[in-house]
């Protein structure tokens, strides 16, 4: 994954940096407020790694399906194909 910072008005690459260069990374959504990004690896897993570069910081999320019952959950989660923020950026 390789960060680009763009100034806008000039249309020139201001920074580039790696931040991760294994290659093992399908896709990769940044947060519309550009703080944060989203990447899931080749691996079909049930997992998304979330990097905040406020914070400089990063961490797996486990996805799972809920259910109606109380405190139930499913792992019938393959791998995530699409990855897209909302509106805020949480997460």
């Amino acid at each position: 994954m390789i960060e680009i910072d763009i100034d806008w008005a000039t249309g020139q690459i201001e920074n580039e940096f790696t931040i991760e260069g294994s290659g093992i990374w399908r896709n990769v959504a940044t947060s519309k407020d550009g703080s944060k990004l989203a990447a899931i690896t080749t691996e079909n897993n049930n997992e998304v790694f979330v990097f905040d570069f406020n914070t400089n910081s990063s961490q797996w999320f486990e996805l799972y399906n809920p259910t109606s019952a109380n405190g139930v959950s499913t792992g019938d989660i393959e791998f995530p194909d699409v990855l897209e923020w909302d509106f805020s950026g949480e997460y």
